[in-house]
């Protein structure tokens, strides 16, 4: 439910606003652990009927851990901070969440359990508070933080942007065979049929291709449709999981970005969790829950149970079938030098550089072999169209 409230605080102040509360015990709570005095209330009902709630992204947490990190260095109690915050964020959902929060915190419960609770916040995020509720060191924990959804945010932007011209590209060129198999082909087939012209295989497939895009477009749209509902639910069954996720990491062009990602991905958690201040086989723990591949998280369990039977970290990772030399080389010095986390730092820096170069890299391969195909394509279906009309020239 959701209730316009008039209330006036300890300095006098008249507050106006709307909150979702489920039921007006429940918001009188809420008003007294804002030490406000509630004046007049008044029940609304909103009818929407088209939502669109703008999703949490990694923008949204980098502000949000920006600014818990500001509120926690000026020692203001977590409550009063997130009140602030809500009120300056944009993003409902966001606000809903931080509503949660609220109401969380005011029965008593802690900062990480009230997270845990709320769907929309990733596990890295939830994990790590808990870290730094355990640990202290929650200005440290919300700095990583920070830093780490900020660069979540770019990277994918590039992404986006370096991915965006050959998709546009894509669309455009299927619009145009699609438009060209209803319109165009089937009048090229009717003039052929009238003059009793034979045509050669190429041409006879193009116009079957044709006639089931025009006769038959309805079973494209179920095919797409099964596979839509189907693969999702196929990829959360746990040995296929495990086999799409594998088999990533031999596709050609996907394989070398795919591993970048990941080396990239691991080193990162493990720059962010191990000054935390955790035992080692604990980060790894979280590394491995935080990395949605279950092959990566198989080889990194390998990892764990060669630790736990005393072997170093260096040398445990030498087996391992995803990690870059560079990186367990880099390891194996930290350890033997003493500077683990130092670098475990630079390495970082490293392979996040490395990574940019191989999206630049593969976004600029990407773009001439699509140039090819679409070539391909239009040479195929032009020579299709073109072989029989000279044997109609012919008859003309």
């Amino acid at each position: 439910m959701i209730f316009k409230y008039k209330a006036i605080d300890n300095r006098g102040n008249i507050v106006i606003g709307e909150l979702e509360a489920e039921s007006v015990e429940h918001l009188s709570n809420h008003m007294k652990s804002r030490k406000l005095v509630l004046l007049d209330l008044k029940k609304t009902y909103k009818i929407n009927f088209f939502t669109f709630e703008k999703k949490i992204g990694n923008k949204d947490i980098a502000t949000f851990c920006r600014q818990l990190e500001l509120y926690f260095q000026t020692d203001i109690p977590i409550f009063s901070a997130l009140d602030k915050i809500m009120r300056n964020t944009k993003n409902t959902k966001m606000k809903k969440v931080i509503g949660n929060l609220m109401k969380g915190i005011s029965l008593g419960k802690r900062l990480s359990e009230c997270m845990a609770e709320q769907k929309e916040l990733p596990l890295l995020f939830v994990n790590m508070v808990a870290i730094g509720e355990t640990s202290g060191r929650f200005d440290y924990i919300f700095n990583r933080l920070n830093s780490h959804y900020e660069k979540q945010s770019k990277f994918l932007d590039d992404i986006k942007s370096a991915f965006i011209y050959p998709c546009i590209v894509c669309v455009m060129m299927l619009l145009v065979i699609v438009a060209s198999m209803v319109f165009v082909i089937p009048r090229y087939a009717e003039m052929y049929t009238a003059n009793d012209i034979s045509l050669p295989g190429i041409t006879v497939a193009l116009i079957s291709i044709s006639n089931f895009v025009v006769y038959k477009w309805y079973i494209m749209i179920i095919v797409g449709l099964i596979i839509y509902i189907v693969v999702p639910k196929l990829r959360k069954r746990r040995n296929l999981k495990y086999f799409f996720d594998k088999v990533i990491f031999h596709i050609p062009v996907i394989k070398d970005v795919s591993l970048r990602v990941v080396n990239t991905r691991f080193v990162e958690m493990m720059s962010i969790i191990v000054p935390s201040g955790i035992s080692l086989i604990e980060c790894l723990h979280l590394s491995s829950r935080v990395i949605h591949n279950d092959y990566v998280r198989k080889e990194i369990d390998f990892i764990i149970s060669e630790i736990k039977t005393g072997k170093t970290f260096g040398s445990s990772i030498e087996r391992s079938k995803f990690l870059d030399p560079v990186l367990c080389s880099m390891i194996i010095t930290g350890e033997a030098t003493g500077k683990f986390e130092e670098v475990l730092g630079k390495t970082y820096i490293y392979f996040e550089r490395e990574l940019e170069f191989t999206i630049l890299k593969v976004s600029k391969l990407i773009e001439p072999m699509i140039t090819i195909v679409i070539g391909i394509l239009v040479g195929l279906i032009m020579l299709a169209i073109m072989l029989p009309a000279f044997n109609l020239s012919s008859v003309l």
